[in-house]
Parts: C-alpha cells; structure tokens; sequence
C-alpha cells in the first residue's frame, strides 16, 4: 500500500479446517468497518473460480490464513497465485496480499518475503487487532482496552557489572542479556535458569539480537567487531569484522540472511552472514545510536548524535528522510509490527513517525533524562520506553497517551524486550542495578 491508498474490501482465504480462526479475523475486520469476503459466509451463486476471481478482483486486499491444512490444499494455493498475480498488473484494484499463520507451518517460497501476521505466536485476539492495524483501521483506541496496572512479576540477577542490553528469541524460548563483563547469558524462559553463557567479548557487550530462527544471536560490543553465536551449544560461529570503533546497535534482515550494525564509527554495514562479508558500507553523518530493519526489508532505520532519525534504502543505501524534533541527540528508533510508522527516543521524548511520508504524528515527554531504548509490543498497541530515569513508561501507540509507569529498577535502564506473545516486557538495568525484571498486567 502506498500512502493515501485506502482499503475497504478484504479477501479471506483458508481452508475450511480453519473456519474458527477465519471467523474471528472476519469478525474483526467487520468490526472495524472493512468489507469481508470468504466463502463460508458469501459464496453466491455460479462457478467456485468464476466467483472467487471475481471477488479477488472486487478486493482491495487479500488475507490468506495459512497452515498445514491451508498449504495442503489446491484451492488455497490456487487462490493466493491468483492475488500475488493481480498484485503485479497495472490497474488493478487489489493492492496488498498478507499472509496470516494459524498455525506452525512451512511458509510457501512465493510468501516468505511478505509482511505477515503470526497467530499463532500472538494468539488470535492479538494477531486480529495487529492485522487491522496493518490495514489501516482500527477496531477502537486500543490504549483504552489496556490495563494500566502492572506486577513485577520476576526479579532476576543476571549481572554482577550491570545488564546493558537483551532480546526476547522470536519463538519465546529464550531471553538473551548482555553485561559490561563481556558475557552473554542466554535464559531458559520456562525456568529463568540461565542455559548457556556465551564467552568471547573483550569488551562490554552493548547489543544482542536473535535471528529470525531463533538459533544464531548475533552480539556486538564497546569493541568494534560483531560476534555470531549457535545460542543453542553455546558455539561461537564467527566474527564480523571491518567497523573501526565501537558497535552501538544491530537488526537482523526478516529473512535472516543480512546484519545491519552501526558504529560510532559514524557508519551502517550491511553484513552477509553466509560470508562475513560487508554487501553495503552506508557513510553517516555523526556517531549512530540505534539500526532498525523494516518489517518488510525494503528500509533501514537510524538514529544518531546529531538528534536526527534517517531513513535509509536497504539495497541501495541511498537516504531517503531525515527526521528532526529531536534536540541534542537521538538514542532509538523502531518501527512498527506493521512497517508503517517509526517511533523514536531521545532527551527526554519519544517521538512517532508516518514511515510513507515522515510526517510526525505524536510526541511525548517520556522521561527526566535520556529515553535510551524503546520496543514495540507485537500486537502494535504499546511502546514501551526506558532510560536514565529508572522507570519503564508504556504508551498508546496511536497518540503517545500514557499508560503506566513501572519503577523498581535502581540505575539506568538500558533496554526493554517484549515475548513474542506481547504478555511479558523485560527490562534491564546498568552497573548499580545488574537486573532483569519481568512486568505482566494485571487483570481487571
């Protein structure tokens, strides 16, 4: 979708194994003003192909649900060639395909690169509101559904020279941290037993981020070469080796193939995984804080110490917006689940972003001092904010309306994660402090 397209009428494809899930995702999308078609409810009369072309060509957008049930099934592949068909032909009405997961499945070559929607790691409820956000709508003000009371629910102490950094994996299996003592520990979250500690840094370690697989963690420290290790042995794979100063943040590519890491070496490198090779060297103009990887690769996003959010062309490494609101420097940039908005930290404020345009659509004043670190929950409804104040601070994420404030850390916070499920936010606290605490609403 391109900005100022509007979509109203969706296409849902499934297979009829998964009518349940259908139904709540077609009730969501009614319930915030599309158009549902899916042929449980809708099929009229005529030829089953006749009718789904002309449905498919009637829609602005196509919904398939996806799992091994829907892959199995002819007419489903069948009815996703058709819309990924419609996509590439000028003129036509349909312009966006996103794939929802069901359940766990292998996800068809033709989709894999796409946006998608993961029911079955967010939960249905979740995953619907995420979808309709991705189209555009909203089923109501979803900071007003959220709980504004939140326990401590853990307290763990993970370092003894303070907690600088930590990532959630994408399949909840394992939290990971990072500490100005070198190490990594890898978490064991059905336990919070510590399962591997990851040794080889020299330097305190400043970044940690899971691949999409849920395997490799790349690290990055205060040093200038990035680290990849097999999390699961504890084996160290490789090193990325070519910034000339320290690394300050790193974001897989969704396919899990390329590495984005800057530097306060004033650079961006695009990193082959593969063959620890550097595809891309990306010249900034000051030392850089924060890279974030687009949800559907296309863009990367920045922050630096001259206070201004840059958005970069993945392939090409050609800027194309710079961002300024910031005053005196920016620490954090993220984008949103569904790639259409970027939210950003820095003295004092958190900011948000329309990505098509650079429009600044909110702002906030998020904190005493520095904001260092922000996270999107994966349902696109909270931003949560940590920094020098030791409070983490939740968000509506349409106009920055407060939520909660949550203390109990005892120095800098130097990051949040949320699971996979968005039920649980960690947060990590420096060298006085050395926790990681786990925060969960409580009900209402």
């Amino acid at each position: 979708m391109t900005a100022g397209e509007q979509i109203k009428r969706v296409f849902v494809s499934h297979s009829h194994r998964d009518n349940a899930i259908a139904r709540a995702l077609v009730q969501a999308l009614l319930d915030a003003g599309f158009e549902a078609w899916y042929d449980e409810l809708s099929l009229g009369a005529g030829v089953l192909a006749q009718t789904i072309e002309r449905e498919l060509r009637a829609s602005d957008a196509y919904i398939v649900i996806l799992s091994p049930a829907a892959i199995a099934s002819p007419w489903v592949e069948s009815e996703w060639y058709a819309a990924w068909e419609l996509l590439r032909e000028p003129g036509q009405r349909l312009k966006s395909l996103t794939p929802v997961v069901a359940e766990p499945c292998e996800i068809p070559l033709l989709l894999r690169g796409m946006y998608r929607v993961d029911c079955a790691a967010l939960g249905v409820e979740a995953g619907a509101e995420q979808l309709v956000r991705a189209l555009g709508g909203r089923r109501a003000r979803p900071e007003e559904r959220q709980p504004a009371r939140w326990d401590e629910a853990r307290v763990i102490q993970a370092h003894t020279r303070g907690c600088y950094c930590l990532d959630w994996s994408p399949d909840g299996r394992w939290l990971a941290s990072g500490s100005y003592d070198t190490r990594i520990k890898v978490w064991d979250t059905a336990s919070w037993e510590t399962a591997r500690i990851l040794s080889g840094h020299t330097k305190g370690v400043d970044g940690v981020a899971w691949a999409p697989n849920s395997q490799t963690l790349a690290s990055a420290s205060l040093g200038s070469r990035l680290r990849l290790w097999n999390a699961l042995t504890g084996a160290e794979l490789g090193e990325l080796n070519g910034h000339a100063d320290g690394v300050t943040d790193l974001s897989w590519s969704p396919d899990g193939l390329r590495l984005a890491s800057c530097s306060t070496d004033h650079t961006i490198r695009i990193w082959d995984v593969a063959t620890a090779r550097a595809l891309n060297i990306i010249p900034g103009a000051a030392p850089l804080t924060s890279v974030a990887w687009s949800p559907d690769g296309r863009w990367l996003a920045t922050t630096a110490r001259d206070a201004v959010v840059r958005v970069w062309d993945a392939l090409t490494g050609d800027q194309t917006r710079a961002l300024t609101g910031h005053q005196g420097v920016a620490h954090c940039v993220r984008w949103s689940p569904d790639g259409q908005t970027l939210a950003s930290s820095g003295n004092t404020t958190v900011r948000l972003w329309r990505a098509a345009t650079g429009e600044e659509l909110a702002s906030c004043v998020a904190g005493s001092g520095h904001v260092s670190r922000l996270a999107w929950r994966p349902d696109g409804a909270l931003i949560a904010s940590c920094g020098a104040d030791r409070a983490v601070r939740l968000w509506g994420a349409r106009d920055l309306r407060g939520v909660a404030m949550l203390g109990g850390h005892t120095d800098w916070i130097h990051g949040v994660a949320w699971s996979p499920g968005g039920k649980t936010l960690a947060s990590c606290g420096g060298q006085a402090d050395g926790t990681i605490r786990l925060w969960e609403a409580m009900a209402r």
